[in-house]
């Protein structure tokens, strides 16, 4: 393995150093990665104890951000380059194929962008290697590959391979309503109804991108990992070779809990990906100048124009498909689109501010969906629609402002970032569409069957046709004072007001004590998200993710900062980037993917899930 993390590592890559440890007005001891990377055989002692005593530790949000990646930036390396024309358009349109063939698959997979990363990376590197850079060749391969376009072709990539829910409601309606919308008429729908979550995030960006508080935990392990795979220097020379370890080191775990023995998965280490992740230390973050911010002031800004013409020419767009069906009346009235839309930028401000601060997103779906089926009753396909432009787009938002921000960490000009979106929407709704309509075309009745075959299955379809017709057309009969369900919509109310007691308590209590401390710190929406998912998961795993959780976020946060700053972020990408290429593998080779399951026999450690749940901590009704 060492050999193999001797060859991968020391790929070519630029010589900025790191701002990890440059020197701070806050640090009492400093660590400066140029005098490694001129003196390489100089031994290094950073992230020893001694290291340990002087690096300040971080507790608040905005620190992740200036003392865990770089601020660093270099304005003459090429963006629009080759490889990213070519690694660009051919991973976006291999997300997006990938991705909608898993929407027809038993098998629930994504293209995550920590796994378009690595790939990015193989490729990217080959392709310098191999394509000359003299003469003629020198406009095929300018130099090194490096972070400016591996990041562009990572948004690009993960842009596209999100899968529109737009999609999804295209293939209800060709299955389940006979309704077989033009194909232009389909993939503007698409595209369209993507883009107004984007010109929803360009007008959000000025307080959910460009402060530092809006520091997206989710993007520093991508950051750190991007930026220690291009930068030179001993110690991202170091960061890189552990990053190989720990990839390797999951990439031939992950496989056992996942297939001969998924006991393990009530212990499993998967939830190690998450440690780096989410933050217990994010309550007084100040408004400071970003310097990330402050550094993308050199490259002109997206005017704001753009963003606002982006949004109204493309919910006028997606209307005009609404009535461009043909049918008698259309899919959604103008009115209630324009509701939902507007819905859907008011929850894009509260659900984004969460993301961006703690890294949680909040699922409303079902808030939205009740709503819905009360304006339109009796409607499923209305009730499909307005949920996706009151949910869906208010989701899309949230990605577009986290791949904003992390333009903004590595340096992007502005309007590249801009154009990496577009592009990776453009090719993802084609290939959506034209991907969703062979599969549909061919596997018509095996998709409409509930139990499917093992190479097909409509779950995902029949599961959003399903709710759409239990909220529209039985709302009355399930969900008004009296019914069965009348509570469920109550409880949006009782949402509301949920947090307002730990506040009154927090600002009762004197100030610095123990008690005041601890009701600022409860989340009532992240508590809440983790308390819906006991009833349908394995919760012997939970347990697990606490303890690794606390282990990171505040033995090794607290006890040993030098380490947290340089490997933390770094451990949860090497464990998700691992944990995803195994998966992509095993899904192909024994879960079916290809055709052909191939299940492991059953024993203690995998149990028959018919009779015992895989944490043996249930025994199932069928079993009795």
């Amino acid at each position: 393995m060492t050999d193999i993390m001797e060859t991968i590592a020391p790929l070519a890559r630029t010589s900025t150093p790191s701002s990890v440890d440059k020197e701070s007005e806050k640090d009492h001891v400093t660590f400066k990665e140029a005098a490694y990377a001129v003196d390489p055989e100089k031994k290094s002692t950073y992230g020893s104890e001694e290291d340990d005593e002087h690096v300040e530790v971080i507790r608040k949000d905005y620190e992740v951000a200036t003392q865990v990646i770089t601020t660093d930036d270099d304005p003459t390396l090429p963006v629009f380059t080759f490889r990213l024309v070519v690694l660009g358009f051919g991973l976006s349109a291999f997300g997006a194929v990938l991705g909608t063939i898993y929407t027809f698959k038993p098998q629930n997979a994504s293209v995550s962008q920590l796994f378009v990363l690595i790939i990015a990376y193989v490729f990217g590197t080959a392709m310098e290697k191999i394509i000359p850079s003299t003469g003629f060749w020198s406009y095929l391969n300018p130099g090194p590959f490096n972070i400016k376009e591996h990041t562009c072709i990572v948004i690009m990539a993960s842009t596209a391979s999100n899968v529109s829910v737009t999609m999804e409601i295209i293939a209800a309606l060709n299955l389940f309503y006979g309704i077989s919308l033009n194909g232009a008429i389909a993939m503007f729908q698409i595209f369209s109804t993507q883009m107004i979550g984007y010109g929803i995030a360009g007008l959000l960006r000025t307080f959910l991108v460009f402060p530092t508080y809006a520091f997206y935990p989710g993007n520093i392990s991508v950051v750190q990992l991007l930026q220690s795979l291009h930068f030179g220097g001993l110690l991202n020379h170091k960061k890189r070779r552990y990053f190989w370890i720990v990839f390797a080191a999951i990439f031939f775990w992950e496989w056992i809990p996942q297939y001969p023995f998924p006991l393990l998965t009530a212990i499993s280490i998967i939830c190690l990906v998450d440690n780096g992740r989410s933050g217990f230390f994010l309550k007084n973050g100040q408004d400071i100048d970003d310097p990330h911010y402050q550094k993308m002031k050199i490259y002109k800004e997206v005017p704001q124009w753009w963003y606002i013409s982006l949004f109204v020419i493309s919910l006028a767009v997606a209307i005009g498909c609404l009535y461009g069906t043909g049918a008698k009346e259309p899919l959604m009235p103008w009115w209630s689109t324009l509701v939902f839309t507007l819905l859907s930028a008011v929850l894009a401000v509260f659900l984004g501010f969460i993301q961006a601060t703690t890294g949680f997103s909040i699922a409303i779906k079902g808030a939205v969906q009740i709503l819905a089926a009360f304006i339109h009753p009796g409607k499923p396909i209305t009730v499909m629609y307005a949920t996706m432009f009151g949910n869906s787009t208010a989701f899309q938002t949230l990605f577009l402002l986290q791949d904003l921000k992390l333009g903004q960490y590595n340096k992007i000009p502005p309007k590249w970032t801009f154009a990496s979106q577009v592009f990776g929407s453009i090719i993802g709704s084609i290939f959506n569409y034209t991907m969703m309509l062979s599969i549909v075309n061919n596997n018509r009745e095996v998709l409409r069957d509930p139990l499917g075959s093992r190479i097909w299955s409509g779950w995902v379809i029949q599961g959003l046709n399903s709710n759409a017709i239990a909220m529209g057309a039985l709302v009355k009969e399930l969900y008004v004072f009296g019914k069965p369900y009348w509570l469920i919509p109550f409880c949006i109310f009782i949402g509301l007001f949920t947090p307002l007691p730990f506040y009154f308590l927090a600002k009762a209590s004197p100030q610095g004590s123990w008690f005041r401390r601890a009701m600022e710190y409860i989340h009532v929406p992240v508590l809440g998200l983790y308390i819906g998912y006991l009833p349908f998961s394995v919760n012997g795993q939970w347990w697990s993710c606490f303890v690794i959780g606390f282990a990171s976020q505040w033995w090794a946060r607290t006890r040993r900062p030098a380490w947290f700053k340089k490997y933390n972020y770094l451990t949860s990408a090497a464990l998700d980037g691992g944990s995803q290429v195994i998966l992509f593998i095993l899904s192909f080779a024994v879960f079916g993917a290809s055709g052909n399951d191939v299940p492991f026999p059953l024993w203690w450690g995998n149990p028959d899930p018919a009779k015992l749940s895989v944490d043996r901590c249930k025994t199932t009704a069928s079993s009795n």
